[in-house]
């Protein structure tokens, strides 16, 4: 390599080395978001997924903003769009339905100035809800499995076992109790 060649890539290395330092800021306060947004996403898993409670968007807000208090980036601004939209995406919204309700009020309340505007039906599909046979609209707590297919399995190898050695019993009782003494 020639000299010049030498030089630029020891001046890349400078500028990638104080670009290092800008970026340590930036990234910690990512990490800060991303650590706001796993414990909004467990509480959620806790509450509202195992045991289906009904909290406010407003309150996983809360959550956050909270925990990026606690991580020294506090963000009081933090819109609950921001949030809702980020669940939204994540793997988390396959088993919750009330991002969908969310969506579906928030739509009306964008348009209540005007005096006549296009929706969907509330029980139409992917609004969250659901209409029974009475004709009373019911929310949809969730969609698909309620337990990840690992702890499905798991739990069926459990099952399988317990029933070979309930078959292992019947196929060969225990004859301890039996008197071998007298053979005649």
């Amino acid at each position: 390599m020639s000299f010049a060649t030498e030089y630029r890539n020891h001046i890349r290395a400078q500028e990638r080395e104080e670009n290092r330092n800008v970026d340590t800021d930036q990234a910690h306060r990512a990490a800060a978001h991303n650590a706001a947004f796993n414990l909004v996403v467990e509480h959620i898993q806790k509450h509202i997924v195992e045991h289906k409670q009904i909290i406010q968007l407003s309150t996983l807000r809360l959550i956050y903003i909270t925990e990026l208090e606690q991580q020294h980036f506090p963000n009081q601004d933090y819109r609950s769009e921001k949030l809702m939209n980020r669940l939204k995406n994540h793997d988390i919204s396959d088993k919750i339905e009330f991002i969908k309700r969310v969506n579906y009020r928030m739509a009306c309340y964008k348009r209540a100035h005007q005096p006549i505007f296009p929706r969907p039906k509330p029980y139409d599909a992917g609004q969250g809800w659901e209409k029974t046979g009475q004709g009373i609209l019911e929310p949809v707590w969730l969609r698909g499995p309620i337990l990840p297919s690992s702890l499905t399995d798991l739990l069926e190898t459990v099952d399988s076992e317990e029933e070979e050695e309930d078959l292992v019993e019947k196929e060969y009782p225990d004859y301890d109790g039996l008197d071998d003494g007298n053979d005649e």
